[in-house]
């Protein structure tokens, strides 16, 4: 609790840090204009010590670049990072259905663009739709690979939009990895029910 007289405590450096962070994912700072430390001093309440640890730790995450004149600003979108971002998520995320575990990460700022695409609403609730039924089911499995084959499709639609000619090999080999075992099943299971209907056609 401050003093009487010396005004409220300064936000610890974590604080400024989780607030810049949050301004960066929600696409509240331009990444084509340098950040100036003084404003956004002023605009968090703070000195400039917690603020630049803060930067730091941004800079770490690979969300702020810093330039060899100390000019620091939102590091840009870009096809590579969204490409990794969403790699990744594919394979963590598929695994953490079947783990039941809950997980975040820097793609709330291609999410943002990707919403914004035509009929990207509707997609997105049918995927989402088909998520929760398999959890319903039980299937964790089979939320997985839903859930896989939404983040590889959102990929998919902003890489197309940010470079038409670009090969999204990681996106696509992390999807192979998550489903191959689910589409040989889903194989089997139909060549059963087929092989069945014809055995039932030949005696009936």
């Amino acid at each position: 609790m401050a003093r009487a007289g010396t005004g409220p405590a300064e936000l610890s450096t974590e604080v400024v840090h989780e607030r810049l962070r949050n301004a960066i994912l929600r696409g509240e700072l331009d990444p084509t204009v340098p950040l100036s430390q003084v404003q956004l001093a002023a605009r968090l309440g703070v000195s400039r010590t917690p603020l630049r640890e803060a930067l730091r730790m941004l800079q770490r995450e690979g969300l702020i670049d810093s330039t060899p004149n100390r000019q620091v600003r939102v590091a840009e979108m870009s096809v590579a990072d969204l490409e990794q971002q969403y790699a990744a998520r594919v394979l963590i995320e598929a695994l953490a259905v079947r783990l039941t575990a809950d997980l975040s990460d820097h793609t709330e700022r291609y999410r943002r663009v990707y919403m914004a695409e035509p009929r990207a609403w509707s997609a997105a609730i049918a995927e989402h739709t088909a998520i929760v039924d398999a959890f319903v089911s039980g299937s964790a499995a089979v939320a997985s690979t839903q859930l896989a084959r939404h983040l590889a499709r959102t990929a998919l639609t902003l890489i197309a939009v940010f470079d038409p000619e670009h090969e999204p090999t990681p996106v696509r080999e992390a999807l192979r990895l998550v489903t191959a075992g689910v589409d040989a099943r889903e194989s089997t299971q139909h060549l059963e029910v087929m092989a069945s209907d014809s055995g039932h056609r030949r005696h009936a």
